[in-house]
């Protein structure tokens, strides 16, 4: 029998190492560096601080460093530098097996598809709510503010446990505490969590928090503080980049106006938007604890990878016409919501919410439609996650 080893691509000789992050491509999609990128293989970016990282950008290699526990995230996480996940150690999503199941299992628990099913009633009232105050304003309008914004921070709240009167401040504190590491924001944050837990401890409710006091008072307000910024700045900016894509994305003309009268389609448009605009063009940084090989490239022991999921979501390979919007694309296998260990936890959440959104929206605003040029949309600088900065739309 023969044996044949893999082939190393030494590809540092012939690729010219670039400078990462990339900007965003047009209308805010993937970064054109991705077109050329896929074909290398692993290449070689180098942070602003000056460290060097390979990237996974094709939708095998993401799958892999995602799924395969030779790669960690929490030597990562205890990387120097700041950002991509470095030098944080923040909870959950910073914690490698055995560790991470201790407070995954039970956020697992919480969030599980019946026990979201009961909360579609009130999620539903929610958001019909803010969707009638928004149509109720003056147009043009921001989409983001107006109605993105205050959808992801009451739902949220109230399903944490905090309620909804308490969103506008969690909201404030959270835009504080991203934008200038504001250790006031910081610090009123962890204390409504913190108190939240104590309060649950004498009176549980049918909220998140209640379902989370199996774990230490501490670990317990640790995962609701990750699970409050998350669910506002991944659902505000998840929502109005979706909003957006059925406004101006090849492929979406008449998309959103049709869910009004065929709700069966909302599931396949909901994973084809987390497909076609996913919440980030990065990923959290991994380390190889031991040597992999990867698309012919041999990972020592200590290489740093970065899981680029919005390439691996577009690789032509595996998804027909990548760059257009298919709202009955299937089968339809992203890696948006993430893959294997720390795949998020509010996959079904997710899914609920968004839909309700787009059906409750065309329902009220079935002419909805951008007030600018697509051209002309704002996108955040930030790739993790990716936002809009306004969104002026009328109707």
């Amino acid at each position: 029998m023969k044996y044949f080893s893999p082939v190393v691509t030494f590809i540092d000789e012939r690729v010219p190492m670039r400078d990462f992050p990339f900007p965003a491509g047009p209308m805010g999609t993937l970064p054109v560096e991705y077109d050329t990128m896929g074909k290398i293989g692993l290449p070689v970016v180098s942070l602003p601080d000056g460290m060097e990282i390979r990237l996974a950008v094709r939708y095998s290699d993401v799958a892999a460093v995602l799924t395969d526990e030779r790669f960690s995230r929490a030597l990562a996480a205890d990387l120097p530098g700041t950002g991509f996940g470095r030098n944080q150690r923040t909870g959950l999503l910073d914690l490698d097996p055995p560790d991470h199941a201790v407070l995954r299992d039970p956020l697992d628990r919480a969030l599980a598809a019946d026990r979201v099913e009961r909360w579609l009633p009130s999620l539903r009232s929610l958001v019909h709510e803010q969707v009638t105050a928004f149509a109720a304003g003056d147009r043009p309008a921001d989409l983001v503010r107006g109605f993105a914004a205050p959808v992801a921070s009451r739902s949220i709240c109230a399903l944490v446990g905090l309620g909804v009167a308490a969103a506008a401040d969690v909201a404030t504190n959270i835009d504080e505490m991203l934008a200038s590491g504001s250790a006031e924001a910081r610090s009123t944050l962890r204390k409504a969590v913190e108190d939240l837990v104590t309060r649950r401890r004498a009176e549980p409710a049918d909220d998140i928090a209640t379902s989370l006091l199996e774990l230490s008072d501490d670990d317990a307000a640790t995962v609701l503080f990750g699970l409050l910024i998350s669910g506002y700045v991944g659902n505000r900016n998840a929502l109005a980049r979706h909003v957006f894509a059925l406004l101006a994305a090849p492929g979406a003309d008449g998309v959103l106006p049709s869910l009004a009268t065929r709700p069966e389609r909302v599931g396949r448009v909901v994973d084809e938007l987390l497909r076609y605009y996913p919440s980030g063009n990065d990923g959290l940084l991994r380390v190889a604890r031991e040597p992999v090989w990867l698309s012919g490239v041999l990972l020592e022991p200590g290489t740093v990878v970065m899981p680029v999921i919005a390439a691996a979501s577009h690789d032509p390979e595996v998804f027909d016409r990548p760059e257009v919007f298919d709202p009955d694309r299937e089968p339809n296998t992203h890696v948006s919501l993430g893959r294997g260990t720390h795949r998020c936890p509010g996959d079904h959440l997710v899914r609920a919410l968004f839909g309700i959104v787009l059906t409750e929206l065309t329902t009220a605003l079935p002419r909805l439609r951008l007030a600018i040029p697509a051209s002309e949309v704002r996108h955040t600088d930030d790739l993790l996650p990716l936002g809009i900065v306004d969104l002026p739309v009328t109707w």
